[in-house]
């Protein structure tokens, strides 16, 4: 800690600090601390509440609930693989250009590792029924394929291939929701960006 320099001067028999020059007082706040941006918040993780039975997925570590009662996949580097920096640059590009993904925080783990956590989403079909929409229920008239979800499909495409995503397959999307309220989400970027680097 570097002490701010004072010289000192007497007055009526008083020592009185007086600044050297150049130099300022320190700023001092009164009143309530400024309030924190979300963005600034999501920096600091999670902490890892229980860790719950392990599900499948190759690139994932753990299955957890946070401090916050949510359920989170979690997922942290492999060797030379920067899977943190995968998962977390895709699901923002996902963001900006109107792709659903699960939410996502940074977690902490029990043995302090800072993890990727992709939320474990209410309302979500299971594997096989996400499947089976995409193969059947999503077909209209003469076997086509709904507009609607042609046009997610195609941006989901277009944002791997930005991505270089060789990992999307039928296990890596979610149908949430019920009746005719569908939403179709993309998950799974961990073998994207970085993965391959450089890239061919």
């Amino acid at each position: 800690m570097v002490s701010t320099p004072y010289w000192t001067t007497r007055c009526s028999g008083m020592a009185e600090p007086v600044l050297m020059r150049g130099w300022t007082n320190p700023i001092t706040f009164s009143g309530p601390p400024p309030t924190i941006p979300a963005e600034q918040l999501a920096l600091f993780p999670r902490k890892t509440l229980f860790e719950l039975p392990m599900p499948e997925g190759k690139d994932v570590s753990a299955y957890v609930q946070a401090d916050n009662g949510r359920k989170y996949y979690l997922k942290i580097d492999k060797g030379d693989k920067c899977i943190r920096a995968n998962e977390w640059l895709s699901h923002q590009i996902a963001g900006m250009v109107g792709i659903s993904t699960p939410r996502c925080d940074f977690i902490q783990t029990n043995n302090g590792d800072i993890a990727f956590g992709s939320e474990s989403v209410d309302g979500v079909f299971n594997q096989t029924e996400t499947i089976l929409f995409l193969e059947k229920y999503s077909m209209i008239e003469l076997g086509s394929v709904a507009p609607e979800l042609r046009a997610v499909l195609s941006a989901i495409h277009a944002l791997d291939l930005f991505l270089n995503n060789i990992d999307r397959h039928m296990g890596n999307f979610l149908i949430a929701g019920a009746g005719n309220e569908r939403q179709l989400m993309a998950l799974d970027f961990a073998r994207s960006v970085f993965w391959r680097w450089p890239w061919d």
